[in-house]
């Protein structure tokens, strides 16, 4: 009979191995650099200060135009706070999202666990287990996890578990704490201000919670606590958030420029076939992380349930209907990360964006895997633990070799951040010494699968004019690597 202390190690190891890989995202991350839209907020935090950079939100015309979004309030105050500590702040961009991740599904993952507080560590190694394939396998990993100008993605992520961890925590409770009232409006407002595609994304998740909490006091009325009011309070935060987005008077800059614009009543069938590609795609690209995660999630839970007996978890067939309408609520969420794209382009959302859709799927497999895993347990054999082990530490050997080939990229990094220095360096020697059309050199990026905005020999593109305008020079001219 294997011992709780012996299974207990090949958790840690497990855990070790998966951390490993999300401290080495997050080590890249002090090698990042400016790029693209943050010439923008950089300049204009330099010469408009904070206050001056978040009214940007109230421009109109060719003010408006900054090259950056500046209606998404939230991802304007972020960048602020982040230039406070100048370049350090976003080369911590990267430690602070895989910390908040990983803290976020642990918090939201509460329901799996209960009746099994002492299954901590297999609550920890699931929770790094989801963050590490959601970056690892991110559809734009550079840019939702290094690009501060495109972190909003994994921040929409990240503040929608710690609202769904609020209602979870406080919707069994006849008289929530005002504090929960108040986070989740907070929570609302800042989220749906970080992108109009994210805030669709929470909008649509949190109505969801208040019609089913809603139907569940409707059908069930032995049911108890505030779940619906608490849900409500979260969906009406990001309504408002929604509508400033909206109407902000910088939307200005956007009325004459749709690039293929269809019919309205097109619009939800345009988003549910970009979904559904999408889904297929992401399966058939990616199947063996899909595949880890649905499968370590199973055999977590039967670790878990094995080793810390828990109450019954529910008859199967139950599992089975919670399931099936947890697979439709996800495929309706990421229908609805399509619909701004879709209408203002008539093409599906661009990769970082898709970065909510893959994060929705590895999570439906996670509570998929789990949900099953904890079902069967009670009723499997016993030589279920062993082969639980055994695939744990599976997992962890495929998330090492995972982890070597993310590996791979630092010298990418390593190699553009100090390319990087030395030109920051040439170009403010220039224009302390006069110059004002600089010379300067292009940056190789296909390391790391970006390219350097500055790097045509006619600066016309606005993260160029951006640069210079940070820097003080007239213009720039680019010279080949």
């Amino acid at each position: 009979m294997t011992s709780e202390r012996s299974v207990r190690g090949y958790l840690w190891l497990a855990i070790i191995a998966v951390g490993a890989g999300l401290i080495l995202m997050a080590f890249l991350g002090f090698y990042n650099r400016y790029w693209s839209d943050d010439w923008c907020y950089e300049r204009d935090l330099d010469q408009l200060g904070v206050l001056g950079t978040l009214s940007g939100y109230f421009f109109t015309g060719d003010d408006a135009v900054r090259g950056y979004s500046t209606n998404r309030y939230s991802l304007t105050l972020i960048t602020a706070l982040l230039h406070l500590l100048g370049m350090p702040g976003t080369q911590l961009v990267a430690s602070l999202l895989v910390t908040g991740l990983t803290c976020g599904i642990f918090a939201a993952s509460g329901p799996l666990f209960h009746g099994m507080p002492e299954a901590r560590y297999v609550r920890v190694l699931l929770s790094l287990a989801v963050a590490f394939f959601t970056l690892a396998a991110s559809t734009a990993r550079f840019q939702v996890l290094y690009w501060r100008a495109g972190i909003h993605y994994t921040t929409t992520i990240i503040v929608g578990l710690f609202m769904l961890a609020i209602i979870l925590r406080y919707g069994r409770v006849s008289a929530p704490p005002w504090i929960a009232y108040t986070g989740l409006t907070i929570l609302g407002l800042f989220g749906g201000g970080l992108s109009e595609t994210g805030c669709v994304y929470l909008t649509g998740a949190f109505a969801t919670v208040a019609l089913v909490a809603g139907w569940a006091r409707r059908h069930r009325p032995g049911s108890e606590g505030k779940t619906l009011e608490l849900a409500a309070v979260a969906a009406g935060a990001l309504l408002i958030a929604m509508l400033a987005l909206i109407l902000s008077p910088s939307n200005d800059r956007y009325r004459v420029h749709v690039d293929y614009p269809i019919a309205p009543f097109m619009v939800p069938f345009a988003a549910l076939e970009f979904a559904g590609a999408f889904i297929r795609s992401s399966l058939l690209g990616l199947p063996l992380p899909h595949a880890a995660v649905l499968a370590s999630s199973f055999f977590f839970a039967i670790l878990a349930t094995r080793l810390h007996p828990a109450p019954s978890w529910a008859p199967i067939q139950t599992i089975v209907m919670r399931l099936m309408w947890a697979a439709f609520l996800a495929f309706f969420l990421i229908t609805l990360i399509q619909i701004p794209a879709a209408y203002f382009y008539g093409a599906p959302l661009d990769a970082r964006g898709q970065s909510l859709s893959r994060f929705t799927m590895l999570a439906l497999l996670a509570v998929v895997g789990w949900s099953v895993g904890r079902g069967i347990a009670p009723r499997g054999p016993t030589w279920l633990l062993n082969l639980s082990i055994l695939a744990t530490l599976a997992f962890s050997a495929y998330s090492v070799r995972f982890s070597v080939t993310i590996f791979g990229e630092l010298d990418g990094f390593v190699h553009r951040a100090a390319l990087w220095d030395a030109r920051d360096a040439h170009i403010r020697m220039a224009v302390a010494s006069g110059q004002t059309h600089i010379e300067v050199p292009v940056i190789d990026t296909h390391q790391i699968g970006t390219r350097d905005l500055i790097r045509s020999i006619v600066m016309d593109e606005w993260a160029a004019n951006c640069a210079t305008e940070y820097y003080g020079a007239a213009a720039f001219r680019a010279i080949p690597p």
